[in-house]
C-alpha cells in the first residue's frame, strides 16, 4: 500500500530549515552587533530582529518549496539538493537587498545567506548520510515487485541491489528468467501469485517493464495496481536504448516523454559559462603574452609561411568557423585531410615542440574571446571528418549540441590525437554535455593545466 513516510519527513526538514533560518539570523545579527557596535547595535532591539526574521522565514519557506526541496531525493545524487539550495539562497539575497535597498543592510543579507547556506547544506549531508546508514541496515525501505522483462530489466535489478543506500529492496519477480534475479527475490508464477503475494506483503510499488510482446498487457497490470491502490512505474523496453534521460511534459492534459534538456539550454548556464570564457581567456591572454610572441617569432623564422593556420571546423548546431592554431606544419600546396601521426614528416622542429607541450592551440584563446568557441567542450572537427564520421559513430552528431572546446573531458582522460577512439572520444564528450556545470569547467581546466600539457596523444 501506498505509505505516507515522505510527508513526515518534509515535516521534520521544515522544521529544519526553520531552526537554520532562525539560528543563523540571529547568529549573523550577534556577530555584527558584538564587532561592529557602532554600525549595527540597533540589532540588539529584539522586536526588529523578530519583524525581519518572521518576513525572511516566510520568505525560505516559499523559496525552498518551489525550488522542490520538500520531495523525495532518494533517487538523486546530493549535487541535486546543493544547487538548488544555492539557488534559492542567491533569491532571498537578491529579493532582501531590492526591499530593504535604503536601509543598506548588504552585509547582513550576504553573511545571513552565505551561513544560511551552508549550515543548511551541511545537516541535510549529514541527515543524507544517517538514512542511507539506516536503509543499509533495513530501515526506512521501499519494497518493490517487479513484472514483466525487457533488455531494462537486468541494469535496473541490478542498480537497485548495488545501491543499498537508496532503500529500494525487490521482494518479488513476475517475469522470464533473468540472471540478474537474484534466488532470494521470490518468483511469481502468474496474476493470482501476484495477487496473493501483494495481500500477505507490504508493496510500496510495482515496476512494469514492457516489452513488444507485453505491451497490451499494460492496462492489465495498471489495473491490478490500483485495485490495490500501488503506486507503479512503467519501465518500456526501449529506454535502453536511449542515450539522454527523458522527463515527463504535457500538451493540454495529454502527458508526453521529451528528452531532458540540457544544462546549456539555460540562458542562466549559459551566460555564465560566456562570462567564465571571457574571463578566463582575457587572463590567460594577458598571462601568456611573452609565449605568443616567442612561439610567433620562432616559427617566422625557422619555416616559410604564415605563423597562425586557420581551418574551418564545425561547433555548436554545426555552425562552421575559422579556428586559429600556430602552425606546426610544412605550407603544403594540396592540404589533405589526414590527422597528425606519430612522426609525421609534416611537423617542423618548432612545430613538434609546442605541439608536445600543447602551445600551438593558445590562439584558440582568440576564438574563445570572440565566441566561437569556449574553453571547455568537445575538440571541434574538420567539415569533411563530420561528414564521414556522422555515418561511421552513433550519436556522433549530439556533440554539436554544445560550443567546441579547447580542452574538454576527453582530452584530459588521454583521448587525444589520431589514434584514439572516435567513439570513446563522443562518449566522454556527451557526458560532459548531459553534466555540464562550473565546477567540471573548472576541474577540467585544473585536469589540463596539471596533466594535459604532457600529454603523449599529442603530435
Amino acid at each position: 500500500m501506498i505509505r505516507k513516510n515522505q510527508s513526515v519527513f518534509n515535516a521534520v526538514q521544515k522544521i529544519l530549515d526553520i531552526f537554520c533560518t532562525v539560528f543563523c539570523f540571529y547568529t549573523t545579527c550577534y556577530f555584527l552587533r558584538t564587532y561592529y557596535k557602532d554600525d549595527w547595535g540597533f540589532l540588539a532591539d529584539f522586536g526588529l530582529r523578530v519583524m525581519y526574521l518572521v518576513f525572511i522565514g516566510i520568505l525560505y519557506f516559499f523559496l525552498y518549496s518551489w525550488s522542490k526541496l520538500y520531495v523525495s531525493y532518494r533517487k538523486t545524487r546530493f549535487r541535486m539538493q546543493m544547487v538548488k539550495v544555492l539557488q534559492a539562497n542567491i533569491i532571498a539575497f537578491v529579493v532582501l537587498n531590492l526591499l530593504f535597498f535604503s536601509y543598506h543592510f548588504e552585509q547582513l543579507f550576504f553573511l545571513f545567506c552565505l551561513l544560511n547556506t551552508g549550515i543548511t547544506l551541511l545537516y541535510r549531508f549529514v541527515l543524507r548520510k544517517l538514512l542511507h546508514y539506516f536503509r543499509q541496515h533495513g530501515y526506512n525501505k521501499k519494497y518493490i515487485l517487479c513484472i514483466g522483462c525487457n533488455r531494462s530489466t537486468e541494469k535496473f535489478i541490478h542498480k537497485m541491489q548495488k545501491n543499498a543506500g537508496m532503500g529500494y529492496e525487490i521482494l518479488g519477480y513476475l517475469g522470464n528468467p533473468n540472471p540478474a534475479v537474484e534466488k532470494k527475490i521470490f518468483r511469481l508464477g502468474g496474476f493470482q501469485d501476484a495477487s496473493d503475494y501483494v495481500k500477505d506483503h507490504l508493496i510500496d510499488e510495482v515496476v512494469i517493464m514492457l516489452n513488444e510482446k507485453s505491451a497490451h498487457y499494460l492496462s492489465y497490470w495498471t489495473d491490478f495496481c490500483d485495485s490495490w491502490g500501488i503506486k507503479f512505474s512503467i519501465l518500456p523496453d526501449y529506454f535502453s536504448q536511449l542515450s539522454v534521460p527523458l522527463t515527463v511534459d504535457t500538451f493540454e492534459g495529454i502527458p508526453m516523454l521529451n528528452t531532458m534538456p540540457l544544462p546549456l539550454d539555460d540562458p542562466w548556464n549559459a551566460a555564465v559559462k560566456r562570462a567564465f570564457d571571457i574571463l578566463v581567456s582575457l587572463f590567460c591572454i594577458i598571462l601568456f603574452s611573452p609565449v605568443l610572441l616567442i612561439t610567433a617569432a620562432a616559427i617566422k623564422l625557422t619555416s616559410k609561411g604564415p605563423v597562425i593556420f586557420k581551418q574551418t571546423r564545425v561547433s555548436l548546431n554545426r555552425k562552421e568557423f575559422t579556428m586559429y592554431k600556430f602552425r606546426s606544419m610544412q605550407v603544403e600546396s594540396h592540404p589533405k585531410y589526414q590527422m597528425a601521426q606519430k612522426n609525421d614528416a609534416r611537423v617542423t622542429r618548432v612545430g613538434k615542440f609546442i605541439r608536445k607541450y600543447s602551445i600551438d592551440e593558445l590562439p584558440q584563446l582568440f576564438n574563445v574571446l570572440k565566441g566561437d568557441m569556449s574553453l571547455i567542450g568537445p575538440r571541434p572537427e574538420i567539415p569533411y571528418f563530420v561528414d564521414q564520421f556522422r555515418h561511421e559513430i552513433p550519436q556522433y552528431m549530439k556533440k554539436h549540441s554544445s560550443k567546441s572546446g579547447m580542452t574538454g573531458w576527453a582530452q584530459v582522460n588521454g583521448l587525444r590525437g589520431g589514434d584514439t577512439s572516435i567513439a570513446d572520444r563522443i562518449s566522454y564528450d556527451l557526458y560532459y554535455i548531459q553534466h555540464w556545470s562550473l565546477w567540471f569547467d573548472i576541474k577540467i581546466l585544473f585536469l589540463t593545466a596539471v596533466k594535459g600539457i604532457f600529454n603523449s596523444g599529442a603530435y
